[in-house]
């Protein structure tokens, strides 16, 4: 997905957040809990599309967090001993 798509993407997800913490006001109104129950199922169809497309994308930021998450904790050793090194 480019820019644009990842945005509205973002928005979407925001609002069924927002639609999910507030279910308990509208969930009463059977229109508009039929309405909910077909934005979720696209927004599951938009991500499932995004992933058979980009499948690559998800592995690259596992990667990344791996990465990262290796690194801060070789940082963390690092600092230990050059705390405990007398100069």
């Amino acid at each position: 997905m480019d820019a644009k798509q990842n945005n509205h993407l973002r928005m979407f997800i925001n609002t069924q957040t927002a639609m999910d913490n507030y279910s308990v006001k509208w969930n009463v109104i059977p229109v508009f809990l039929a309405r909910k129950n077909e934005f979720d199922e696209i927004i599951q169809r938009i991500v499932a599309q995004n992933e058979k497309t980009n499948p690559a994308s998800v592995a690259v930021t596992e990667n990344k967090a791996d990465v990262r998450n290796g690194v801060a904790e070789k940082t963390v050793i690092i600092s230990g001993i050059l705390q405990l090194t007398p100069l």
